[in-house]
């Protein structure tokens, strides 16, 4: 059975790790074809706890300048589990592909501003319990 695992951040942003993530898709596809899906839609809807709040906490902080910020802190579903991302770029003539300015502010030198790993702290129980009873209701349904 999965198992949550710690709430750490990540290079990029925070990082929510379901340990025996890949093992609880592959056992639950084999019951229901549509399991993995379902599984990646929970877990985003999990992820978005702390999306939303590194969302509130960079508005509190006054990283909402033009809004892009904001508006690209994300959940992303990969086979290591649950990312919150900013994914936002600063596009210029010595960056014209863009370099992800929110790691300045998650990661600054004298005068960080960080938003992730706040959230991540702050909404470490709220993410446990969805989790919890994502799982509950995923198995009532499929009478697991």
């Amino acid at each position: 059975m999965a198992r949550m695992g710690a709430l750490r951040s990540a290079t990029s942003g925070g990082t929510l790790r379901v340990e025996g993530l890949a093992a609880l898709q592959r056992d639950l596809n084999r019951v229901n074809k549509t399991a993995k899906g379902e599984v990646r839609d929970g877990l985003k809807e999990v992820g978005r706890i702390v999306s939303d709040q590194a969302q509130l906490i960079a508005m509190a902080k006054g990283l909402n300048k033009t809004g892009q910020l904001v508006r690209r802190i994300v959940p992303t579903v990969r086979q290591q589990g649950v990312f919150v991302e900013a994914k936002a770029k600063k596009r210029s003539p010595k960056y014209p592909a863009g370099y992800p300015y929110p790691a300045v502010y998650e990661y600054g030198t004298r005068r960080g501003r960080p938003f992730l790993e706040p959230a991540l702290d702050s909404s470490k129980r709220s993410v446990e319990r969805a989790m919890e009873h994502w799982l509950d209701t995923f198995l009532s349904k499929n009478d697991l």
